[in-house]
């Protein structure tokens, strides 16, 4: 085992951050675009659910108005 993958404890360094420091530039891209990739749907997820919500709040208001 390489020395300087070592935490000062004597384990290897299993973090997220370390293995994404260690990890090649391939891996390191992917892992780049998932995440981008989960952020960009996330965000199109809360744009559609508060979109959702607000068309639920003009249906019940015209309901209102019209009963």
């Amino acid at each position: 085992m390489d020395p300087t993958s070592l935490t000062p404890t004597g384990g290897a360094d299993l973090s997220l951050i370390g293995l994404f420091m260690k990890a090649d530039v391939v891996v390191k891209t992917v892992m780049i675009g998932l995440l981008l990739a989960s952020i960009w749907s996330w965000a199109i997820i809360l744009d559609k659910w508060l979109g959702i919500s607000a068309l639920k709040a003009k249906t019940r208001k015209y309901e209102e108005a019209f009963w």
